[in-house]
């Protein structure tokens, strides 16, 4: 590995780091994803950072983020499968890395956005095994050799966004049903992003801020404790509809009025005959 390679590599360590810290301290997953191209730009030498994301019902890709442009400039912008570069991604699930993309006879541009003389570079987005979309950046030097090493960073890049891909793409959907607008709670949440609904700014509610970010772009379970009145039910309501299960069923349930042969068969169901009473199975 020579110096030049050495240096590439510390550096991308670092934006990675950045990056990270980005994901896990913001609920605004457009927002984020925003900063992050940013960062790439800034950090990485990596410019004209553009996210497009699959549509669920036709698979077609339409571009989500550009560093530098406003939503009015790119929205109508969509590529098929096989369609571009971007469209070849879809098609083939591979990345693509060009020195001098203008010399790519599927170079479209349609946003004027690339240099014809730098290189390029495409990955795939995906969360578990599916395709969620593409994350596409421009070296802002001509290629030194060293094209390989950065798509290998571009895809860790990619790896890392996915959720928050997956949560952008859900909070964008339309079409919600009709029993989740008539939801009063979930209403005034969605019209209050973040922590707005919530009022602390001490250094412990800061660190409380911080876990919820943490924890609510996974699949995982939260203990929150507290006495009464301090705003458990807000800590949980933050958790659950800034999370990728947003849309999901938000069901509350005061354990301290179930008797306590009941609790466990109110939290994790039961077997058909398991005590008395216990007509039928229940999950």
């Amino acid at each position: 590995m020579n110096d030049h390679s050495a240096s590439l590599l510390q550096s991308q360590f670092a934006i990675l780091a950045r990056v990270g810290q980005l994901l896990a301290r913001s609920l605004d997953a457009p927002q984020t994803l925003r900063e992050v191209l940013r960062t790439l730009e800034i950090s990485g030498h990596l410019s004209r950072g553009l996210i497009a994301v699959a549509r669920p019902e036709s698979g077609d890709l339409s571009v989500h983020a550009v560093h530098g442009l406003d939503h009015d400039d790119f929205q109508a912008v969509c590529y098929r499968a096989g369609e571009g570069l971007l469209g070849r991604i879809v098609e083939t699930g591979r990345s693509c890395a060009i020195a001098q993309v203008g010399e790519d006879p599927c170079f479209l541009n349609r946003l004027g956005l690339y240099e014809r003389e730098l290189p390029f570079i495409a990955v795939p987005i995906r969360l578990g095994g599916t395709l969620l979309g593409v994350l596409a950046v421009q070296p802002d030097a001509p290629d030194d050799g060293l094209l390989d090493e950065r798509v290998r960073f571009v895809e860790l890049v990619a790896d890392l966004i996915a959720q928050n891909v997956r949560l952008s793409l859900d909070l964008r959907q339309e079409g919600r049903p009709l029993d989740e607008e008539r939801d009063p709670q979930r209403r005034a949440l969605r019209h209050r992003p973040g922590f707005g609904n919530l009022v602390g700014h001490s250094p412990a509610m800061m660190r409380v801020f911080d876990q919820v970010r943490m924890v609510a772009k996974w699949s995982t379970t939260v203990l929150i404790r507290g006495e009464t009145g301090t705003g458990k039910e807000l800590i949980a309501n933050a958790i659950h509809y800034n999370s990728p299960r947003a849309r999901g069923p938000y069901v509350r349930l005061n354990c301290a009025s179930l008797p306590e042969n009941l609790l466990e068969s109110e939290l994790f169901g039961h077997e058909k005959g398991a005590f008395t009473g216990a007509v039928s199975s229940r999950k």
